[in-house]
C-alpha cells in the first residue's frame, strides 16, 4: 500500500474507500501513523478502529509525542471516526459478507473495470460440493481453467442433445450430521414490494444442499430471482425470493405443496 497526496492506494492505484485497524495489542501507535490516518480520514476514507490506541511507544521526547498523540487523536474524534465492532460497522455501510466463507474455502476477491475476479482454494481436508452464492452480483461468469471451461461445456453439449439435466452427485453425510439433525421446514410469505414470494429453508448443513433445492425449484417450475444464504453452525437458514414462470407472485397452493413435499424429500438425510 502508498499513501499519495493522502490518499491510500493499493499497488494496483485503486483508491481504498474503507480501512480497518484492529484493536492494538499493546495499545500505541507512534503519532506518525495516526496522523496519516487522520489526512485519510479527512479526504473521505472510512478509517474502522476496533479499539483506539491510548500511548506512543518509546521514551525519546515522550512528553512531547504525548501532547501531538491526543493532539490528533482528539482531531480524529472530531471528523468521525467509528470505533468499536468492525463487523457492524461494515454492515451499517453495505458491506456484504461473502457466503464463502462458511464453508472454509479461502478466497481473493478483485474487483475491476469489467467485474470481479475471484480466486479459491480450498485448504481444508474436505471436498466442497455444493452451490456457492457469491457477494457481489453477476449476471454472467467466466471460468478461466480452460480444463474446467472444456468439461463444462462437453457435459452441457451432451445434456442439451439428449435433452437431460447434469446430474448432481452427493456425498453421503457425515456421521456428526446424521446424529444432530435439524428438522427441514420450508415456509412462505410476500415480499410485495418487489412482487416476489419469499420461500425459507431451514434445515441440517451437509454438501449439497443448494443444489438440491435448486433441482426441487426446477422441478415445481418457479423462477428464482434472489437468496439470502445463511449458516449458523450445523443450522441453515435460507431465504428465495421467487417467482412463477411469468414473473407472478406465487399464489398456487399446489406450487407450494410442490416446493415443500420436493424440498422436504430432497434434504431428508440419509
Amino acid at each position: 500500500m502508498t499513501f499519495a497526496r493522502g490518499s491510500a492506494k493499493r499497488a494496483s492505484a485503486t483508491a481504498l474507500k474503507t480501512l480497518i485497524l484492529p484493536s492494538p495489542s499493546r495499545e500505541i501507535m507512534p503519532v506518525e501513523t495516526l496522523s496519516q490516518l487522520l489526512r485519510l480520514q479527512q479526504r473521505g476514507t472510512a478509517v474502522i478502529y476496533e479499539g483506539a490506541p491510548e500511548d506512543v511507544p518509546g521514551l525519546g521526547r515522550l512528553a512531547e509525542r504525548r501532547a501531538q498523540f491526543h493532539e490528533v487523536k482528539n482531531a480524529i474524534g472530531l471528523s468521525g471516526a467509528m470505533t468499536g465492532n468492525i463487523t457492524a460497522e461494515l454492515r451499517r455501510r453495505g458491506a456484504v459478507r461473502e457466503p464463502v466463507t462458511a464453508t472454509g474455502l479461502r478466497f481473493i476477491r478483485r474487483a475491476g473495470d469489467s467485474g470481479h475476479d475471484y480466486f479459491f482454494a480450498n485448504l481444508t481436508d474436505r471436498a466442497v460440493d455444493q452451490w456457492v452464492p457469491l457477494g457481489a452480483p453477476v449476471h454472467s461468469a467466466v471460468i478461466e481453467d480452460p480444463q474446467r471451461q472444456q468439461a463444462i461445456a462437453d457435459t452441457l453439449r451432451r445434456c442439451i442433445k439428449a435433452g437431460t439435466v447434469p446430474e448432481q452427485s452427493y456425498r453421503r453425510p457425515s456421521r456428526k450430521l446424521r446424529h444432530f439433525r435439524i428438522p427441514t421446514s420450508v415456509t412462505f410469505s410476500e415480499d410485495r414490494t418487489n412482487g416476489r414470494t419469499m420461500m425459507e429453508v431451514v434445515t441440517t448443513d451437509r454438501p449439497g444442499v443448494l443444489a438440491r433445492i435448486a433441482n426441487a425449484m426446477r422441478f415445481c417450475r418457479v423462477r428464482l430471482h434472489n437468496a439470502r444464504i445463511a449458516t449458523f453452525g450445523e443450522r441453515v437458514e435460507d431465504i428465495f425470493f421467487l417467482t412463477d414462470m411469468n414473473n407472478q407472485l406465487i399464489d398456487d397452493q399446489v406450487k407450494f405443496e410442490c416446493l415443500r413435499h420436493s424440498i422436504t424429500e430432497a434434504l431428508k438425510v440419509d
